[in-house]
């Protein structure tokens, strides 16, 4: 994890990245833009977020959030590519991942084991949804849905509509970004 040190408030801060869609790369990107580094984990071929809106062969989402950040290929559903993963989480300062809550804690790199390896590593876990359904993974559609945003989209007369941007990834990104 050796790079080019960043200009910014987070100057000298490093971030472990491990992402889905929208939610934590918004995060990580703010925290790159204020000089963080920001270290992506992938799965072997890329995320998910690299084959969303290509437009002119660029992939737009992708190539917005995930700059000012460097990207390393890990499995880890792999003993090596767990290895790795605590390798970097004992020389970082934060862990940002919003996998599907318990992901982490059954491959066995949950917050308590690195931790353990890094006690001052500060490990932000977001998550769709809290309360009875704090457990379920989320999409952004399915948590517009479920908290009413839906209702006041659209028609009038017309049936429940998508906000356009993905807002229920988005504002909790930034909530978590400013604390």
């Amino acid at each position: 994890m050796t790079m080019q040190p960043r200009q910014g408030p987070l100057s000298g801060l490093v971030v472990v990245d491990l992402w889905q869609i929208y939610n934590a790369p918004c995060c990580t990107f703010l925290l790159a833009h204020a000089g963080a580094t920001v270290v992506k984990v992938e799965p072997p071929g890329g995320g998910n977020m690299r084959r969303r809106g290509v437009v002119g062969g660029a992939m737009l989402p992708f190539a917005m959030l995930n700059s000012d950040r460097t990207s390393v290929t890990l499995t880890l559903k792999s003993e090596r590519g767990k290895a790795l993963l605590r390798e970097m989480a004992a020389r970082a300062d934060v862990l940002v991942e919003n996998l599907a809550p318990g992901v982490m804690d059954r491959l066995g790199v949950g917050p308590d084991t690195l931790r353990a390896l890094n006690p001052r590593l500060v490990y932000a876990a977001s998550s769709g949804w809290s309360g009875p359904h704090r457990d379920d993974p989320a999409m952004d559609l399915a948590v517009q849905e479920m908290s009413g945003v839906m209702s006041s989209t659209g028609e009038p007369d017309g049936p429940p509509t998508k906000a356009v941007p993905a807002l229920c990834d988005v504002s909790p990104a930034c909530i978590s970004a400013e604390r």
